[in-house]
């Protein structure tokens, strides 16, 4: 009678298993993509926008998760004398030729002490490349909007999170 009992035991165990296992490997139906979707678009909208690079008067800038990079053209007659770069680690002051070209509060703090600048390239390829390590490394969505801060205080990166 035993022997019954572990059967019909063993058989029960059996075909629960291969039931789940069938079911296990049905596709998920999801009742709700097109609600995810439309709830993640203006995330992703947002990281889109927020490319992580721009331009000001007189330079251009892009960024990693963990430097700032600013690139400003050069004439072909300027030389390391003629710049005056001085980093905070919340502002800025870069001067070229006499005419200032970054100037104010960053955006963000950065490692002052490892900021660093080159002149690169010949004649009119010649640029000065000023690396900016960022004290907190950004994701794409954290990426800054700007090397300043706005002169008013206001959020850059506000009009992204509307």
């Amino acid at each position: 009678m035993l022997h019954i009992f572990l059967i019909l035991g063993t058989s029960a165990v059996g075909a629960a298993l291969a039931y789940l296992l069938h079911f296990a490997q049905q596709p998920i139906k999801r009742k709700h993509k097109a609600v995810e979707e439309a709830y993640f678009q203006p995330l992703l909208e947002a990281t889109e926008e927020n490319t992580g690079s721009g331009a000001g008067d007189g330079y251009r800038w892009s960024q990693t998760a963990n430097e700032m990079e600013v690139v400003v053209p050069l004439p072909p007659e300027m030389k390391s004398k003629d710049v005056v770069c001085k980093v905070l680690p919340s502002s800025i002051s870069l001067v070229v030729g006499g005419k200032t070209i970054v100037r104010g509060r960053l955006l963000h703090r950065v490692v002052a002490e490892d900021c660093d600048w080159i002149i690169e390239g010949t004649g009119e390829a010649r640029l000065l490349r000023l690396t900016l390590p960022k004290l907190t490394p950004t994701l794409s969505s954290q990426h800054w909007a700007s090397v300043l801060a706005p002169a008013d205080g206001a959020d850059p990166a506000a009009s992204l999170r509307a």
